[in-house]
């Protein structure tokens, strides 16, 4: 029921490898990571494997690696609780390819008195979930001076269930995004998102800036957008031959843009010309007030000297084509 992995403090030199390929590993009381002093314990989980520990600590360095695997509290796959105890270690986790992080906290146990910003926590996702349970929840870690969430490619996962919030004010970097399902609210704390990738927001999801600014967030999908302002950053669809937008749109709920909005339509120099004459799409969605979209700028449009106008009218920001400047034609 408890496994300590690393547990000889006075050993040098040891380097503890745990690797589990399509199996469980469990510890129905507790699981302590890494009990001794050594910095070099990792954990590799792969095809379907999982790590099931009832209560997780830390007191040393320890790296996880998860791919296409999980990590929960049992069977049930109900979340788990991790305290750390050693401040100055280098804490570091990895879920890729569809992986699930089942966690309910990341804590910080202050014994014996270390200073927090000593050590370093990351956790690094792509295209995998975090899943904190049921309700309502923070992502908020105090504890942990130098906590971040780095993300790749199609990034962290949330989806929070109807009616709950999951709430976002830890650092995320790197240059992936983030894709908000479920049919709660993803709030997230725009000064904490620098990371350059889209924000994926599928339909019937809702991403709430909460009257915070996020500089550079890129978004798109078929979900709403709400209750801040984006300074810079832009938005993703897909423009056919035709002229026509092809797949989802997002929606406003009130927001504003600061700066140049880059609306990409995916179109690359090998695309074929635009069907003419050139035709008004619908780029987004809006409710409430109409928002603001003079600093709306197309890009990838395929063709150069094209550019286009933007005007938001009866719910709907449509986006028409139009040649820049002035066009010679020579007979």
């Amino acid at each position: 029921d408890t496994v300590q992995m690393n547990f000889e403090s006075t050993r040098s030199g040891v380097k503890i490898r745990v690797n589990a390929d399509s199996s469980d590993f469990i510890a129905t009381y507790l699981l302590n990571a890494s009990k001794g002093s050594s910095p070099d314990t990792k954990y590799f989980f792969r095809n379907g494997s999982r790590l099931l520990a009832n209560n997780c600590s830390i007191n040393s360095g320890v790296t996880f690696d998860f791919d296409n695997s999980v990590f929960a509290k049992n069977a049930d796959l109900a979340p788990v609780p991790i305290v750390s105890y050693g401040s100055g270690s280098v804490i570091n986790y990895a879920f890729r390819n569809g992986s699930e992080f089942r966690c309910s906290g990341l804590n910080y146990n202050n014994y014996p008195a270390q200073d927090p910003a000593a050590g370093a926590y990351t956790l690094v996702f792509d295209n995998s979930k975090w899943i904190p349970g049921t309700g309502d929840f923070s992502f908020s870690f105090p504890g942990y001076a130098n906590l971040k969430v780095v993300v790749e490619n199609e990034g962290l996962v949330l989806e929070p269930p109807a009616s709950k919030t999951w709430t976002v004010s830890m650092p995320i970097e790197g240059t992936g995004g983030m894709v908000v399902g479920g049919a709660g609210t993803v709030q997230l704390d725009g000064a904490k998102w620098t990371a350059t990738g889209l924000v994926k927001m599928l339909s019937g999801a809702t991403l709430d800036l909460g009257g915070t600014t996020a500089a550079g967030l890129v978004v798109g999908g078929a979900g709403t957008l709400s209750n801040g302002t984006v300074s810079g950053g832009g938005m993703k669809v897909a423009l056919a031959d035709d002229g026509t937008v092809t797949g989802d749109v997002p929606t406003l709920d009130g927001v504003a843009f600061a700066g140049a909005f880059k609306v990409d339509v995916s179109r690359g120099e090998a695309a074929a010309p635009l069907a003419k004459p050139y035709k008004a799409a619908v780029v987004a969605n809006y409710s409430g007030a109409v928002p603001d979209v003079s600093g709306w700028r197309v890009r990838n449009v395929g063709e150069s000297g094209l550019g286009a106008r933007f005007e938001a009218r009866d719910g709907k920001v449509y986006m028409t084509p139009v040649v820049k400047g002035f066009v010679i034609v020579v007979k």
